[in-house]
Formats: C-alpha cells, structure tokens, sequence
C-alpha cells in the first residue's frame, strides 16, 4: 500500500509540473510575440481533466493579455465558440469572472448587468460570481508575473536594507533568503513575495515561543515586491521529518529521527548543534508518537494564541512549521491576508501544497462554484488542518489520498470535499504505527470530524488532548475503565465515602470496647459491680449518638461535591465559579472526615469517665489512664486511616470526575501542593499508632491477659496498618503528581511523573 500512496503522490506531482509546463510555455510565447499566440498549441495532446484544466488557465492568462497588455480584446462567448468541451463540465463561470475583473482593470466601465444580459440562463451563477462588493481575488492558479520577478533575486544581491546571504526554501509566490539586515546588524529571514493584498500588523505583535516572531516588512512599489522580515530559525521545516518518516520503518521511528533531520539543515547551513541541550536530551529518548504528541501539542498552543488575537492562520502545513537548533517547532508563514475576518481569498495563496491540509469547509470556500463564504471560516479549519500535518508527521503519508486530478478543477475540489466529508478510510488507518500513546488515535480522528463542532473546538484544548496523550496515568484518572472500581465509587459516593470514614471507626471502637471493658473489671467491677453494666450502656448511647452524627456531618460537607457529580454525568453546563467550590471541598472531604472523627473521639474521652462516674457514684482515678491511651489510639486510628482512604478515594474518582478538558484547574495547584504535606502529617499519625500501641503494652501494669491480648492484636494490627498506610500514601502522592497539571502546561516534559512525585514525597514541590 506505501508504493501506491508514492506512485499516487508522484501522479500529482507530476501531473501540476506538466500543466505548469503548458501554461508558462504559452506565457513566454506571449511575451515574444506582437499577436496572440494560438492556444491549441500549448494543450496536452489528449483529452480529458489536464486537457480541460490547461484550458482554463491558458484563456484566463490570454484574457489578462489581451486587455491589458495589448489591445486584443476577446470576450468569454469567442472562446466557448472556438472551445465548446467548456460547456461539457458546467458553465465555465470563473471566465466571466475574470474577463469582468480585467476588463475593469484595463479602464472600462463595465457593468454586472451586461453578463446577465449576455448570459441569462446562467444569470443567478453569475451573480455568485460578480458581487461587486467583494475585493478582486484572481482566480488563475498560475501568476507568471510573480514568478519572473522572484526569479531574478539571487543570494548576493541587496535589496533594501538587506543582503541575500543564502536561499532558505523557495515555492510558487515566494523566496525565503538568510539576509542580513544591515542598520540592525542582525541575520534575519527575508521572505520576498509579490505585493498584493494586505498584511496585519497585529502579527509583527505576536510574541510566543512557537510562532515565529515576524518583526516587520518593508514594501518595494517600483518593483512590486514584498519584504517580510522576521526571526531566522536555523533547524530547517518538518517537510524533510516527514521524508525521514516515510522512508523509515515503525519500529525505528524515535526523537533521533527528528534532531537528526535538524543537524542535517544545521550541516546545510555551516552551523553546529547545541552542545548541551536538555531539551534534545529528552527528544532524543522519546519514541516518535510521544514526539508527534509533543511538537503537536506546541503548534496547537500556538494557533490559540494566534486565533484569540483575531488571527487565522490558514496554511498549515510542513513546510510552514520550522524547528529550532534544539527541536522545538514554531509555526511560520501566517497567510498574513487573512486576518479577524478572512478575506481577499486567492488561489494563488492555496496552490503549490495546500490544498490537501485544507478542511472541507476551507476546500469549499476555495471552490469557485460553491456558495460557502471564506469569512465563515474560523479557527476550527486550522486544526483539522494540522490534524492532517500531525497525521503525516505520525505515519509519513497524509490522512486523506488525493491521488488523481479529476475531469476538471471544480470536479477536483468536488472529489476533495467529498473524501474529507466521508472521513477515513482503512488505507490511511493501515498506515498508523503500532503502540500509539492511549488516546492519540482518537484525537486526531476528532481532528478530522466533518462537522466542526465535533472537532477540538480551541487550539489550548487540542492542546491538552494531545498532552493527556503523553500522560497515561493522567488519562486513567479522568476517563477511568466502565468496570473498575472507581466508576463503582462513583455510582455509590455517599456509600463510598461511609464505607471509607466508618470502617476505621468501628474497629477503634471495637478495640475500645475491648480494652476499657476489661480495664473496668480488673480494676472497679469489685467495688462497683454496676460500672460492667454502666459501661456497657454508655458504649451503645455514646456510639449510637456519635456515629451517626459523624455521618451525618461527612454527608452534609460531601453532599455539595457528589451532587455536583451527578449534574455533571448528564450536562457539562456548570459554571466555572461553582466547580472551583466544589474541586476545593472535593480536595478537602478526607480532612473533613479526619477531624469529624477526631473531635467526636475527643468529646468521647471525655463524655465516658464523666458518665460513668456520674452512673456508679465514684470512679477511682486509676482507670482514667486506661481510657487515656486507649482514646489516644482511637483519635489517631480516626484521623489517620480515614483521612488516608478518603483522600484516597477522592483523587481517584470523586476529584477527577468534576474535571474536563474545558476545566482543568490551573489555580487548584497549591491546593493540591497543601493535600500532599497535609498527607505526610496524617501518614505520620498511622504510623504512630504502632509505636504508641507498643509502649503503652510495655508501661501499663496490667496482668489481665484479654486487655494484654487486645494490644498485641493492636500492634500487630498497627504494623499491618503502616503497611497499607504507607502504600496508600504512595498512591495518593502520585495521584497528586499526576493531577499536578501545570508542571505539562509550562512544557516540562519526559520525566515528569518522577519528577513531580520525588517533590510531593520530599515536601519541595512548589507550583
């Protein structure tokens, strides 16, 4: 199937290089003759599409000839007399077009009227045509004129304030030169280029790191050229990556490829790679779709920047994104005429590669008989276009094969349109390289959605797509598996969320019972016999009251977070000001359930000698350090475990469910910076219960062998406790890095999860 998208590319290319051919062979015989020169001689031998397309062009060229270079005038009705195939396509109505445009251009005073009267069983396709409120936009692919003017401009020349040092690249409407710009005593690159239409300053304004800074342009009127001058960027395009791509297996595809292709232009260009670059050290170790997911991920940060500026970009393509001597990517070559409201739209700016990065919807603004306006283009054609960019860059071939020329241009645009229209097919999914980063797939398939409110709706969400891409564990806890268990926890919160704090409580109060009950025997059941039975009636009234009133209070302080989660399963429609509230308290439930249970265990400690002492009539002394360290453990088994399990819960599924890609909150870092210390303090307390627990056996004087018993189940149970303490904390440490979203929103890449945990576990973290 690659020899056949190679012999489909070579078709194309060889098929534009042939019309070229015929259509600057019929320039030049116009130029060195006083007549017209015969059209028929400059068309292919044989009939079909190039034959029809090479006509079009020809009668277009000859048209701006004959009225405004020569006095040769000939009107539409003289070629569809001489040329009636025209007519077997449709009605050619781009040479109406052209002749109302070039006739007023020559000084007439010509009226849209005319053609109607001319043409009146075509008048409302004309009348598409000939809106006299919208700017000229030539509809001939090929500008001669253009070409002969940059043809000329050699390295060594000076033009202006700039001397040509080197040719950078070169295409159908423009040179790129390494220039020197002299009154600045800088190396700039020098784009030249005809000058027509009209360029925004807002992008010598743009400032960011993956857009080439344009720094100004200059304008040459005698000679009709453009100087657009702006940062020379030494590592080449992406247009030769893709080749390495291409002409590499799967397998052998990493980050090596890419620095490798940057040295190669460096090579070109007499000039060294970076020494010491953490940034190439980091690309070299990557395999090549985490590097498509990286440079990606820059590009799309760049276009939103761009698009909030009011700008699109319309262009995208390889040979438009240049890389820097350390690998980053930086979006160049804005089609600078188009800007807030896209207008002027030419043909010329399409041709020469484009047209197989255009959307459907840009494809059908360029195509002559379609109604679509280019002004209803917005910045969603910019990212199915460099979905397309992205898709070659990951495979080495283009999502969408527009192997052939159809029977005509219009048929062609038709015929393109339509494949965009049908979406993928399983050519282009066969070329897809296996083990792709988990979601990568799906992102740029959603790139490709016919409808654009199906595609990524902002270059920063795209962006955040492509970097959940990179960030598996991230992904996980946003999206987790339908059966695992979180998406349980999220079907049952509340039950979740008693089951978490409730557990650990009926075990200190088991333990409670346990101990104190016998600490009562030994010591005062001889002289108040009525304390057992006291005692036991004060466990059911202070655990009747006490629990439910902590779930009742865990309930109403978590109520906000799983209603909330609720809203969200059935809309995404919620305010950013109340998801903020509740990310805060989701963050917050295990504390809130720690010192729910600290609090009631305290006014326990207290509430059980006060009753008892009230129900016998006198409780010696010597049972309060009993109750004492016996409470003590119970306060820290009711801190620590459900704090632990809580939180744990929380960052797995409660946290992680209120989060979209919409929403990821930038602000909540030092909240979640705050829960990883707040972790390690609780973690401490679990771990204490062991120590506690030991020395407590060996201080107290108690030769009753239940309350003995009871500690050494506590110990051992304690240093089982450390152990699920500690891996629990582990768990949400990492969680906590993970969902540590601004260590990938400031582009800090490869070891970021290790990084990011090392800080949490170390308390150096900072946001």
């Amino acid at each position: 199937m690659d020899s056949q998208s190679d012999a489909d590319t070579s078709v194309v290319s060889e098929a534009w290089t042939l019309l070229a051919g015929h259509v600057e062979g019929f320039v030049e015989a116009w130029d060195g003759a006083d007549s017209p020169p015969p059209i028929t001689e400059f068309l292919p031998d044989t009939a079909g599409p190039m034959r029809r397309l090479a006509l079009l062009e020809t009668i277009k060229i000859d048209l701006e000839y004959r009225w405004l270079h020569h006095k040769y005038p000939r009107k539409v009705e003289e070629y569809l007399e001489e040329f009636p195939d025209l007519c077997d396509e449709g009605f050619p109505c781009d040479l109406v077009y052209e002749e109302f445009h070039v006739r007023k251009q020559a000084g007439e005073d010509v009226d849209p009227q005319e053609y109607f009267e001319r043409f009146p069983q075509h008048v409302e396709l004309i009348g598409q045509h000939l809106g006299v409120d919208t700017p000229y936009s030539p509809t001939a692919l090929f500008q001669p004129k253009t070409a002969d003017k940059l043809e000329g401009i050699q390295p060594g020349d000076r033009l202006d304030d700039f001397e040509l040092l080197a040719t950078l690249g070169k295409g159908a409407f423009a040179t790129v030169f390494l220039a020197r710009q002299v009154s600045m005593h800088r190396t700039v690159a020098l784009k030249i280029s005809a000058d027509q239409g009209a360029e925004p300053q807002t992008l010598a304004q743009f400032d960011h790191e993956n857009i080439v800074r344009v720094y100004d342009q200059r304008m040459l009127p005698d000679e009709g050229l453009r100087l657009l001058y702006m940062q020379c960027v030494q590592g080449g395009t992406l247009h030769p990556v893709v080749e390495y791509v291409r002409d590499t297996e799967p397998p052998k595809r990493t980050g090596r490829m890419l620095l490798k292709a940057i040295d190669r232009a460096l090579d070109n260009r007499g000039d060294a790679a970076p020494a010491e670059s953490p940034l190439r050290k980091r690309l070299s170790g990557m395999r090549w779709p985490e590097v498509v997911c990286w440079i990606g991920s820059r590009l799309a940060k760049a276009l939103d920047y761009a698009h909030r500026r009011g700008v699109l970009h319309r262009d995208i393509k390889p040979a438009n994104v240049l890389l820097t001597s350390e690998g980053s990517p930086k979006l160049a070559d804005f089609n600078i005429s188009f800007s807030s409201e896209v207008s002027d739209a030419t043909p010329a700016a399409y041709f020469g590669g484009s047209l197989p990065y255009m959307s459907p919807e840009q494809l059908e603004a360029f195509h002559p008989g379609h109604s679509r306006d280019a002004g209803t283009l917005d910045e969603r054609s910019d990212i199915f276009s460099l979905g397309v960019v992205l898709w070659e860059m990951l495979t080495g071939y283009r999502p969408f094969r527009d192997g052939h020329l159809e029977e005509g241009w219009t048929a062609t645009l038709d015929h393109m349109v339509s494949r965009r229209r049908d979406g993928l097919d399983d050519d282009a999914f066969e070329t897809l390289p296996p083990k792709l980063p988990h979601g990568l797939k799906d992102v740029l398939i959603s790139c490709f959605a016919s409808d654009p409110d199906d595609r990524p709706q902002t270059g920063r969400q795209l962006a955040q797509q492509l970097e959940l891409c990179l960030q598996p564990r991230l992904q996980e806890l946003l999206n987790p598996p339908e059966q695992g268990w979180q998406r349980w926890v999220l079907r049952h919160p509340m039950l979740s969320l008693i089951l978490a704090a409730f557990i650990p409580n009926v075990l200190a109060a088991v333990f409670n019972y346990a101990y104190n009950e016998r600490a009562i025997i030994n010591v005062i059941a001889r002289d108040y016999p009525e304390a057992v039975p006291s005692f036991k009636e004060l466990i059911i009234w202070i655990n009747g009251i006490a629990f439910p009133l902590g779930l009742g209070l865990a309930g109403l302080l978590a109520g906000p977070v799983f209603k909330l989660i609720r809203e969200l399963r059935r809309s995404n429609s919620v305010d950013l000001e109340r998801r903020e509230k509740t990310w805060k308290r989701a963050l917050n439930l295990g504390h809130y359930a720690a010192v729910i249970g600290v609090i009631l265990w305290m006014v326990a400690g207290i509430a059980y000698p006060v009753c008892l002492n009230i129900l016998t009539g006198n409780v010696p002394t010597v049972i309060y350090p009993h109750f004492i360290a016996s409470l003590a453990i119970c306060g820290l088994i009711a801190a620590a475990y459900p704090f632990l399990l809580v939180t744990f819960f929380s960052l797995r599924a409660y946290y992680p469910a209120l989060l979209s890609l919409e929403f990821l909150p930038q602000q909540n870092f030092e909240r979640l910076s705050r829960l990883g210390r707040m972790t390690r303090v609780y973690f401490t307390s679990a771990v204490l219960i062991f120590f506690i627990s030991l020395l407590t056996l060996l201080l107290t004087e108690n030769d009753d062998n239940t309350a003995r018993f009871a500690m050494v189940t506590l110990c051992f149970a304690g240093i089982i406790g450390s152990v699920l303490a500690f891996w629990l904390y582990r768990a949400i440490i990492s969680d906590l890095s993970v969902l540590a979203i601004p260590a990938i929103e400031s582009g800090k890449m490869g070891d970021i999860h290790t990084d990011t945990v090392d800080a949490f576990s170390s308390g150096t973290w900072t946001p």
